[in-house]
This record gives C-alpha cells, structure tokens and sequence, in this order.
C-alpha cells in the first residue's frame, strides 16, 4: 500500500511540473473519441477534472456537440 501512494504522489508532481493541462487534455480527449467503443456510445461516464487532473470541460462540450448523455459519479 505504501508503494501505491508513493507512486501517486511522484505521479502528481509529475502532473503538477507540466503546466500545458489544457493542450494536453484536448488532446486526450481526442483519442478517446477515435476509440470505437466511444463513437459508439449513446452514453458516456466521466469525472469532473480538478487540480492537476485532466480538464474535463473540453470533453463534456465534445460530448454537448455530439449529442451524448453524460453521467458525472
């Protein structure tokens, strides 16, 4: 246990060094929209992005545009 949060919390440092978060989060979301269970998905769940966490509202706005459901936990 002790291993798993020593690697989050070198992960988070690692996010936190890299200040591009917008670049890097539309990009992510455009991969996951190349994937075929994506295309072929009525509904999408997600998360809310914060702090060093991929910037969710370029995602939540593909989703608006492609007429997709959203579920947020």
């Amino acid at each position: 246990m002790d291993d798993k949060r020593a690697i989050r919390a070198r992960m988070k440092l690692v996010r936190e060094m890299v200040d591009d978060r917008l670049m890097r989060s539309v990009d992510l979301w455009a991969r996951l929209a190349e994937l075929p269970g994506y295309r072929a998905a009525a509904t999408v769940m997600a998360f809310n992005g914060f702090k060093s966490e991929p910037d969710t509202d370029p995602l939540f706005a593909r989703l608006a545009v492609e007429g997709k459901r959203l579920l947020l936990p």
